[in-house]
């Protein structure tokens, strides 16, 4: 499921500066009529985000009643958007956004009795301050926001919640430990607590849609001519290194080209056979990316 506004991919000159962007969504090959994921695009508003229900693995569609939910919300509220005065504006508007969808997801489960009703999600706002740009980023879960630099490199931005329990809240060991993870081929490549935090990659510590506040954690990346904002639900990052990525990345020289190539790897890798009890990387899920170029 996508929400957007305008034709897909398009080079938009907005408020928040010119930008090209491009998106692709597929189900998981276990369930291909029903994709938990989704994606909102309002290039004209600068806002782009991913969203990946939860509950697919009970066959039960929940997930997408939850990821669905949130997407119309964000979608909608995306649009009222008055343009920021200054970054710090622009970060309340974000955390905004996502307190919104967590409260309409809240409300449709309670209405409809749907307990799966839930999504992680990643939304990213382009903010424009005279010459410069920036991005502002939040994440609920583990759906991600990369940027990949023009001048090259792969720079996460957000950090999986879970991870950042695992560290106890301290950012730099987070992402430490997020790098760490998402170079393995396997869980057998690492040490007894680590692995752990690996196999249970799929359980993230808090979703739209659950009874208590969200915890946010914005973070904001100045953005140049040429850089890709990348954001992706876990059925890729999950089943990509983040140098596998990087590599993809850099090689498409479109945003359409960029997105359809990690989808088309991240979908081979997810073929892959398992030992048992192998843990790797290769996993069946719904898979979601939205690339986004930053233009001169």
């Amino acid at each position: 499921m996508s929400i957007e506004h305008g034709p897909n991919p398009e080079e938009r000159d907005s408020g928040e500066g010119r930008f090209q962007y491009a998106a692709e969504s597929v189900p998981s090959e276990r369930h291909p009529r029903r994709n938990e994921d989704a994606y909102v695009a309002v290039p004209e508003r600068g806002a782009f985000a991913v969203l990946d229900g939860v509950s697919g693995q009970f066959e039960t569609g929940e997930g997408k009643i939850g990821s669905r939910t949130a997407a119309d919300s964000l979608y909608q509220s995306i649009r009222k958007l008055s343009r920021a005065s200054s970054l710090a504006e622009r970060q309340q508007q974000a955390l905004g956004l996502l307190d919104q969808a967590h409260a309409a997801v809240q409300a449709v489960r309670r209405e409809k009795k749907v307990d799966g009703a839930k999504t992680t999600a990643a939304l990213g706002l382009i903010h424009r301050e005279g010459n410069r740009a920036f991005l502002v980023a939040d994440s609920i879960g583990d759906c991600r926001i990369y940027v990949l630099r023009h001048h090259g490199g792969l720079e996460p931005i957000t950090i999986d919640d879970h991870i950042l329990t695992k560290a106890g809240g301290d950012q730099v060991r987070a992402r430490q430990l997020q790098q760490q993870l998402s170079e393995v081929a396997s869980a057998s490549e690492l040490p007894p607590d680590e692995r752990q935090v690996f196999i249970n990659r799929n359980d993230p510590s808090q979703r739209l849609g659950d009874s208590q506040e969200l915890r946010h954690q914005p973070r904001v990346a100045e953005l140049y001519p040429g850089d890709r904002i990348v954001l992706t639900s876990d059925g890729v990052h999950d089943n990509l290194r983040d140098s596998e990525m990087e590599k993809i990345l850099t090689a498409a020289e479109t945003p359409e080209a960029a997105s359809s190539g990690l989808i088309r790897a991240a979908a081979e890798r997810s073929r892959e056979q398992q030992a048992e009890g192998e843990f790797s990387r290769a996993k069946p899920d719904d898979m979601t990316t939205v690339v986004v170029e930053v233009k001169p």
